[in-house]
């Protein structure tokens, strides 16, 4: 299946559904990729970890396939549509909102502290230091 996808955050992970919204799925290893017609094997699945509420899931107009999801664990960023996440921040993460034009610059509350990144969460600002 092609085409657009919604995602939600809910209370026991990531959830997803087509654009005609006809059956909401869990995304999960293994069945967040509709074919692999060529090329290199796909790296491993590396799903968010279970158990935690998404709290806050962002992903900027411009990169739709690049999302983010504040957990308490941290904030998570996925390049992939949600089928890969890397940890991004180690303090709990509330909120977090990206720019439209530009996924690589967001905003997030972190241990209760906002702070900004410019690269994708690789380095961060606290709001005091801009």
């Amino acid at each position: 299946m092609g085409g657009i996808w919604i995602y939600a955050g809910t209370e026991v992970g990531l959830a997803r559904v087509p654009d005609c919204f006809c059956r909401w799925q869990d995304v999960q290893p293994g069945n967040a990729m509709d074919a692999l017609v060529a090329g290199e094997a796909p790296p491993s699945e590396a799903p968010l970890p279970g158990g935690q509420p998404i709290l806050s899931l962002a992903s900027a107009p411009s990169a739709p396939e690049v999302m983010y999801a504040a957990l308490r664990s941290g904030l998570w960023a996925s390049q992939d549509g949600g089928v890969i996440w890397q940890k991004r921040a180690s303090k709990a993460a509330t909120a977090v909102a990206v720019h439209p034009r530009d996924e690589t610059y967001i905003a997030a509350l972190l241990g209760g502290i906002l702070k900004f990144s410019r690269d994708g969460g690789a380095t961060w600002i606290e709001t005091g230091e801009l």
